[in-house]
């Protein structure tokens, strides 16, 4: 893809290469799209910006993810499950849209892509949705999820009743990751997804000060530490590990701060039995 003329281009670089492309879109003043390439990162960054006009009247805005995978299988990621639209949902569940955590994946038999979704959870798998009334009544709902592998972020809307705006104005931006990948595996799902909701951060820190350390070591091929928080008034963490693959899995905790121990416990914190580490 190339700008159009008066536009952006391609910015390349040793390291990171970026191509912006700039479009004019229906109720929008301006439409920046970007993809840009890092070296090693084995993954594609996809930004779009949108500054959008005041527009009264029935709209929606959705970006499309069409995949090259006619045996595509569709899972959102939803932290502590995987939903596959149309197969593990109950009968009556909606089919036309999902809310992933941070990542969805469209996969075949042997080769598959994630793509984090960070700043736009809401996505719609197979086709866009018709909010449109079905002559006097309400809107028709999906008896079945679309077959195509692609995927739509979805936006933004102003469909919905609720409680605000019908209009939104302003700039509007949004991030996404797309990185390929060979069959599909739950766990590096999961890891991806944990990449892009706690991403690591660079604080300044005093070089006088002494080294952090973690207060403990987390060994496992699979299992993931889902959650880490403060109880007991801070003298204690509560952790919630997670195994996403089907299979059975073991885990190892090792606390490294001197006279810590390890217990099971409840959803609340409280101390439980004593465990090994």
């Amino acid at each position: 893809a190339t700008a159009p003329p008066g536009g952006g281009g391609a910015h390349p670089g040793p390291l990171v290469a970026t191509l912006r492309v700039e479009s004019a879109a229906p109720g929008l003043r301006s439409l920046v799209r970007t993809v840009r390439l890092a070296g090693g990162a084995g993954a594609v960054e996809r930004g779009a910006e949108l500054d959008k006009l005041p527009v009264r009247d029935k709209e929606s805005a959705h970006l499309a993810f069409p995949f090259a995978l006619a045996d595509g299988v569709v899972r959102v990621d939803l932290g502590d499950a995987v939903l596959e639209p149309g197969r593990n949902q109950l009968p009556g569940s909606c089919l036309e849209f999902a809310s992933a955590h941070t990542a969805v994946d469209v996969s075949g038999a042997d080769v598959g892509v994630a793509v984090a979704t960070p700043d736009a959870p809401l996505v719609e798998i197979g086709a866009l949705t018709d909010e449109r009334p079905v002559g006097a009544g309400g809107r028709s709902w999906r008896a079945a999820v679309a077959p195509e592998p692609t995927v739509y972020a979805y936006l933004l809307n102003n469909y919905w009743h609720t409680n605000y705006k019908a209009d939104q104005e302003g700039v509007l931006a949004f991030r996404f990751t797309v990185r390929p990948h060979g069959p599909y595996d739950p766990v590096a799902l999961r890891r991806f997804s944990a990449e892009h909701e706690q991403p690591l951060l660079a604080v300044p820190v005093d070089p006088a000060a002494p080294p952090l350390a973690a207060p403990f070591a987390l060994d496992s091929e699979s299992v993931v530490l889902a959650a880490l928080r403060p109880v007991d008034g801070g003298r204690a963490l509560l952790l919630r590990l997670h195994n996403p693959s089907a299979r059975p899995a073991a885990a190892t905790v090792t606390p490294t701060l001197v006279g810590a121990a390890l217990r099971l416990s409840d959803v609340e914190g409280a101390p439980g039995a004593p465990l090994a580490g």
